[in-house]
């Protein structure tokens, strides 16, 4: 059967989600819940310049997409419809994904697979990818919150970010100073080879310009100095490097669990890649659920 690759259009984006679908039944956003769904192959920007189709006998078989994601580093989307899996759809796709990097600078491809998706894992090792990274899933119904004990962190105080925005006329400065230094240690699936890997600061101010619930985002502070944060919907849970292995995570983020059942929330699921963070996860009665693996092709492997 003859396969072609196109460039997708618009209407394609429904097309994508039915592929999605079939490959992933249980990727469906329940009510009164917040989900993460490892791996679902539909992250591209909405403005991501380069969509695939691919078509077997005139029939949609596959996508893909590939997207800047900073500086040189690159990261696609590739996923077949279960029925044609084995046809060559993949490799077609990845062949032109490759390409597109590659022509536009790419030093590095990102690349993701279900940790429980062998098919996927061996698709992409095949290929030169490299993994550089586990960000695992976290479970945790609501309703029996009440029943964590939290110890005692009374030196530090904790208010909304709509409390600091009224309170600090300096908030989002002091905020930015914090997530600055909090960086030190975050696990990075793409790191740069010279050494520590930055978030920029415009990707911070973007994201604190846009905090969706200002009520359920948490800031930590010692007598006025901002030490950590933490939220269910932007940016997750942060510390500063000085404050770390005090609770600060485990307080800041059971204020958020609370803010979630107040809301309506029942269930959650919340992913990370960081040791500690999983550690606070568990101490606050959650239970491990599935596996995103994030690998990694450099161009100096890549093979066109």
């Amino acid at each position: 059967m003859t396969c072609e690759v196109r460039t997708a259009s618009d209407t394609d984006d429904s097309l994508m989600r039915q592929i999605q679908r079939a490959a992933y039944p249980d990727y469906v956003q329940e009510p009164a819940s917040l989900l993460w769904f490892p791996a679902g192959q539909l992250d591209a920007p909405a403005n991501c310049p380069h969509k695939l189709v691919a078509c077997q006998s005139g029939v949609p078989a596959g996508y893909a997409a590939v997207w800047r994601v900073k500086e040189e580093k690159y990261r696609f989307d590739l996923l077949v419809h279960p029925e044609y899996r084995g046809s060559g759809i993949g490799s077609a796709l990845f062949e032109v994904v490759l390409r597109i990097a590659m022509d536009s600078g790419a030093r590095t491809l990102q690349g993701r697979a279900r940790a429980d998706d062998e098919r996927a894992s061996i698709f992409l090792h095949r290929r030169g990818f490299v993994e550089t990274q586990r960000m695992t899933g976290f479970e945790r119904e609501l309703a029996d919150l009440d029943s964590i004990s939290i110890p005692s962190v009374s030196k530090f105080s904790v208010v909304t970010l709509s409390e600091a925005q009224t309170r600090n006329p300096s908030w989002r400065s002091d905020l930015l100073a914090l997530l600055a230094a909090a960086q030190d240690g975050w696990p990075d699936p793409d790191p740069d080879p010279s050494g520590l890997s930055q978030i920029g600061m415009r990707v911070f101010e973007r994201l604190l310009s846009n905090v969706e619930e200002p009520d359920a985002f948490f800031v930590g502070a010692d007598q006025g100095t901002y030490i950590g944060v933490s939220s269910l919907h932007t940016l997750g849970t942060a510390v500063h490097p000085a404050y770390r292995g005090r609770g600060i995570a485990t307080l800041l983020h059971y204020h958020a669990l609370r803010k979630a059942r107040l809301d309506g929330l029942v269930r959650i699921v919340r992913p990370t890649a960081n040791r500690a963070m999983r550690a606070v996860f568990l101490k606050l009665g959650y239970r491990q659920s599935l596996t995103e693996v994030r690998m990694i092709l450099r161009s100096d492997r890549a093979s066109l």
